[in-house]
């Protein structure tokens, strides 16, 4: 069965924006499908992941990065807020 699972713009595009930070250049719709694992997985936690480890005993799990930011770059400062832009801070 599959179930929906819902994400807002502003997670869809704060993922995308951790994403490129990440070094993944990954669009919005790509901070959706992320948003949509991180859910699922959490969701079964509670349940110990039964069902999805593999024979080692982990939990894999991918997620689509089927766009990329350039082409929303005006629109992150739109949906996010400032305090999501601060800059990067890399230990000395």
């Amino acid at each position: 069965t599959l179930n929906t699972i819902e994400a807002t713009s502003r997670e869809a595009y704060d993922l995308s924006l951790r994403l490129c930070r990440a070094g993944v250049m990954a669009g919005p719709s790509s901070g959706l499908a992320f948003a949509g694992l991180l859910r699922f997985l959490k969701e079964r936690q509670g349940t110990n992941f039964k069902g999805l480890r593999n024979a080692d005993g982990r939990v894999l799990a991918v997620f689509g990065c089927g766009d990329t930011a350039m082409p929303y770059m005006e629109k992150y400062s739109m949906i996010l807020d400032g305090k999501d832009f601060e800059p990067l801070k890399f230990p000395r």
